[in-house]
């Protein structure tokens, strides 16, 4: 799977994580798989980082210029940050999730959309 689809399913994630309706097995493997995820989005941010650094405006002191909390780019940098942001998006990610069943997500309100999103941590059904 690719990384830019785990970062699109962490609002979903999320809320299955603070659900309360889960039973214990299947709140176990969501908290197993937010750990793994973690991990995944912590290498993630600190590429972002690093990008951010190198294409970033930078002041006279050589620190990255803020305006409004946003970093503030060249056109032709922003253009090299963002490419380079999809590359790291189209990254293939090896995480073994644990699986859920369908089922054991009765009790969550949850959208054919927000399904969709996390369809790597369902366990298909027969």
């Amino acid at each position: 799977m690719k990384l830019i689809e785990l970062i699109n399913a962490m609002e979903v994630i999320s809320k299955l994580y603070n659900c309360k309706k889960l039973n214990a097995v299947t709140a176990y493997r969501i908290g197993k798989n937010v750990k793994l995820i973690q991990a995944e989005l912590d290498a993630y941010n600190e590429s972002r980082k690093k990008l951010i650094e190198q294409y970033s405006d930078k002041d006279e002191h050589g620190n990255a210029i803020i305006k409004n909390d946003q970093y503030q780019f060249s056109k032709e940098n922003q253009d090299k940050f963002i490419s380079n942001m999809n590359e790291v998006h189209q990254e293939e990610i090896q995480t073994e999730f644990k699986k859920i069943k369908l089922d054991q997500l009765d009790k969550v309100e949850l959208s054919p959309m927000e399904l969709e999103s996390i369809h790597f941590l369902i366990e298909a059904e027969d």
